[in-house]
């Protein structure tokens, strides 16, 4: 910024060897009068103070740009880091445990009861709002898929019977909505135990 402000004031007063100049040309016979050595005096100066005006507010841009393009950096950076305790809090760690015990390797072994859903829902609720940061790209992407995508893929396939049933019951057809969509995408890292062997 000062660097700036120096050197449009080395432009503006720099000149002024040269308006001098051009003023003695024009006294020596360009113009009759002193009245069209002062217009044009002004005329320049004008010139030169629009031109000053310009390379500021371009400079101002720039720097605003760089400032706004450094603070999303660090707003990301800062997202991704409370995503990954997010998803590590131990309400959540513990219920992606009971699924993958309660559901004994392979998706849709069992009905669930009714306490296994409420178990089951914690683990839509995080994934969910995981794959929405994703989906609007408030985080690392690469770094929390390169983490997360065999998790969110195995937890959907795991997960998407209730998911749909509750839907059709509750009439709430975009429920869990961000989650199915990064599960779909992902479902090619979803590996089972039987698979694995």
């Amino acid at each position: 910024m000062k660097r700036t402000i120096k050197i449009l004031a080395g432009i503006y007063f720099g000149s002024i060897p040269v308006v001098l100049t051009l003023c003695l040309i024009i006294r020596g016979g360009m113009f009759d009068t002193d009245a069209q050595i002062v217009q044009n005096w002004i005329w320049f100066y004008e010139g030169a103070a629009t031109i000053a005006a310009a390379v500021f507010l371009w400079s101002q841009l720039k720097e605003a740009k760089e400032q706004t393009a450094n603070d999303r950096k660090n707003i990301i950076h800062q997202n991704t880091i409370n995503l990954i305790l997010f998803l590590e809090r131990d309400e959540f760690r513990a219920a992606r445990k009971y699924m993958y015990d309660c559901r004994d390797g392979t998706p849709n072994s069992e009905k669930l009861s009714q306490e296994d859903e409420l178990e089951m829902e914690k683990v839509c609720i995080s994934l969910d709002f995981a794959c929405l940061q994703l989906f609007q790209s408030m985080v690392d992407v690469e770094l929390i898929l390169e983490q997360w995508k065999a998790p969110i893929a195995k937890s959907w396939a795991y997960l998407k019977p209730m998911v749909l049933k509750q839907r059709s019951e509750k009439n709430r057809k975009n429920r869990w909505h961000y989650f199915e969509r990064y599960g779909e995408k992902l479902k090619e890292f979803a590996v089972f135990k039987d698979e694995a062997e």
